[in-house]
């Protein structure tokens, strides 16, 4: 059976499509997960994914000075995964973005091990930049972001089957809805939670009585505390 060490860290958008994968491959594969104790260890035992865990080096965009260590921490990086890589022989590395990938790009690379990328934006990461001389494909979700790439090939994002064929009846009944036209909103960053903010006042603005639209926000803890923070300056 093949083996198969997925990465890919930061934020959930760098890891839940890794569990999608490792979901539809099922048995047919050993996938392992190797990362940061941060959500992506945290996602991994919920899924009951093994994970072998790393310090990695973040680049802090704007800041010199705390970026001046940086090649030295990477060289730390990628020195401790190839050592873990020698243990754990994977067949393929499955990079998703994000500064967690380095290092196992970087060291799978050393040893000829292929590795594979998934870029899911328009345009590409830093990350998968950096690596993506280092992958024998670049798997990418829009057209046009594999046309950056010489070995880009457009697949789509990875989704977990559990989000189709759901009732909308005990969806309604969840989350308290009434039969109005529902919008899910996600995302993240502080311009895109100031968008949703305004969207929703001008929303309520334009309706007399009842907004004719309802938002359902789907965001992680730090954006939901900026969300209400923000409704309360409202």
């Amino acid at each position: 059976m093949k083996k198969i060490l997925f990465c890919g860290g930061g934020s959930a958008g760098h890891v839940v499509p890794n569990i999608a994968i490792i979901e539809s491959l099922g048995g047919n594969a050993e996938s392992l997960y190797i990362g940061t104790d941060g959500i992506e260890k945290r996602i991994c035992n919920e899924n009951g994914v093994k994970f072998y865990e790393f310090n990695a080096a973040k680049f802090v965009r704007g800041k010199i000075l705390c970026n001046l260590a940086l090649p030295f921490k990477l060289f730390k990086s990628v020195k401790r995964v190839g050592e873990m890589l020698d243990e754990i022989k994977p067949d393929l590395v499955f990079c998703k973005g994000g500064y967690a990938c380095f290092p196992p790009a970087i060291a799978a690379a050393k040893r000829d091990i292929p590795v594979i990328t998934h870029e899911s934006d328009v345009s590409a990461g830093l990350a998968n930049k950096l690596i993506a001389k280092k992958c024998k494909k670049v798997l990418t979700a829009f057209p046009q972001t594999a046309k950056a790439f010489g070995c880009g090939i457009c697949t789509g994002t990875p989704m977990r089957e559990s989000l189709f064929g759901r009732n909308k009846a005990e969806a309604r009944k969840k989350f308290n809805l009434d039969m109005r036209p529902t919008v899910i909103v996600t995302g993240w960053s502080y311009f895109f939670i100031v968008g949703y903010l305004r969207l929703t006042m001008r929303t309520l603005e334009s309706s007399e009585t009842i907004p004719a639209i309802i938002f359902l926000p789907i965001f992680g803890k730090r954006e939901t505390n900026m969300i209400v923070i923000g409704t309360s300056r409202l």
